[in-house]
């Protein structure tokens, strides 16, 4: 099968990664997509890489942890959209640079269908709620209703920190578009984003951009003005260890302060001390995929305290997983150039923003958002002398 037509299934899967809320029938686009995938790139599919052996591992953990979970479907569910996403990644992993970029190309356009949709219901919110009332189910669009009135924009999409992930991923890939191009154009498409992300009034994703940012500053003055500008190097460096460490104690403040603190994550410390209390009560096999949900009526909002809670000590594979990726991406980023850094660099800047986020959030747990982390994970390159 040709790359041509291997591409057109990758552009099904990021299709079904953006707007797979649309309808159940999306869902359809991604089995398509999956097969496709795995059919061109066949010879390559089960040579597994060592860096998929982690995402492996950790589909088999969520899938064994099926004994004792309170969802059945669900945990089959999640096992097999990592396993899923776990060979069509380990497929792209050694093509070229040129086709890995195709596939960036293809979450640039989609990622800024939402920043213009979120921009779009700033302009014209008539046109935008007609939109919604089409694509959305009912349900989803109460919500998005009630959002609107409160000043809160997500666009064509379900929820506000939806969009604002899918925003995070055209906000990254803008970034080295202007690191790369360094014309008023790019740097417009930054400020466009930018706005469409403050519509959204998600605190955890701003934050994090911001930080993204300083770490990327930070990193070129370092690189292209290596021993000038210290002091500047320093005051970066230090502000965003400053800001990381207000981050934490904002997010762990519970341990130190007594009552419900409405900080960050919005009112979420007593589901954070519920996990905590739940992963000491059965701290090896944990209490099965769903548990949270189950018990409380909502997600984690972080995806380290869940793992905890629902796998025990098994979800140490996870975490190996995904700083595992994170040094990699690191490494072949410092030793690239050109095309290559670019692309390593968007893979690293995505891969933190995943697991910063995941502090507040639930990217790991809702398909589509995995998905993307994912694809993004595998498409690093290696640099010279790695």
């Amino acid at each position: 099968m040709s790359i041509k037509v291997s591409k057109v299934f990758w552009f099904l899967i990021c299709v079904f990664c953006f707007f797979s809320y649309i309808s159940l029938g999306i869902y359809g686009l991604l089995i398509v997509g999956i097969i496709g995938v795995l059919l061109s790139s066949y010879k390559n599919v089960f040579k597994i890489k060592k860096k998929v052996l982690y995402e492996i591992l950790s589909a088999i953990v969520v899938l064994t942890s099926i004994i004792f979970s309170v969802d059945t479907q669900e945990t089959i569910l999640f096992g097999i959209v990592i396993l899923a996403f776990s060979f069509i990644t380990n497929s792209i992993m050694d093509k070229n640079i040129d086709y890995k970029r195709t596939i960036v190309k293809f979450m640039y356009l989609l990622s800024s269908i939402h920043v213009i949709a979120v921009i779009l219901e700033l302009i014209v919110p008539d046109i935008i709620m007609k939109i919604n009332a089409v694509i959305l189910t009912r349900e989803s669009y109460s919500v998005v209703f009630y959002l609107f009135n409160q000043g809160k924009y997500s666009g064509i999409a379900p929820q506000t920190g939806t969009v604002a992930y899918f925003i995070l991923v055209y906000l990254i890939i803008s970034l080295f578009i202007f690191w790369e191009q360094k014309n008023i154009v790019s740097f417009c498409l930054n400020v466009v984003g930018f706005i469409a992300l403050i519509s959204t009034c998600k605190r955890a994703p701003l934050l994090v951009y911001i930080l993204i940012l300083f770490c990327c500053f930070a990193y070129y003055l370092i690189t292209k003005n290596k021993g000038t500008n210290k002091i500047i190097i320093n005051v970066l460096i230090g502000i965003v260890l400053i800001v990381m460490l207000i981050y934490a104690i904002t997010a762990f403040g519970y341990l130190f302060i007594e009552g419900d603190i409405e900080g960050i994550s919005s009112g979420r410390w007593q589901i954070y001390e519920f996990m905590i209390n739940a992963f000491f009560k059965s701290p090896i096999i944990g209490n099965g995929f769903g548990y949270v949900q189950f018990v409380q009526g909502i997600a984690g909002h972080n995806i380290f305290l869940q793992l905890l809670c629902e796998y025990g000590l098994l979800a140490v594979v996870f975490f190996v997983w995904f700083f595992k990726n994170l040094h990699s991406a690191y490494v072949n980023m410092k030793s690239s150039e050109g095309k290559e850094f670019i692309i390593n660099s968007i893979s690293l800047c995505f891969q933190m923003f995943f697991l910063l986020y995941g502090l507040f959030g639930n990217p790991l747990y809702d398909y589509f958002e995995l998905g993307i982390y994912m694809i993004f994970c595998s498409l690093t390159c290696k640099g010279r002398g790695v």
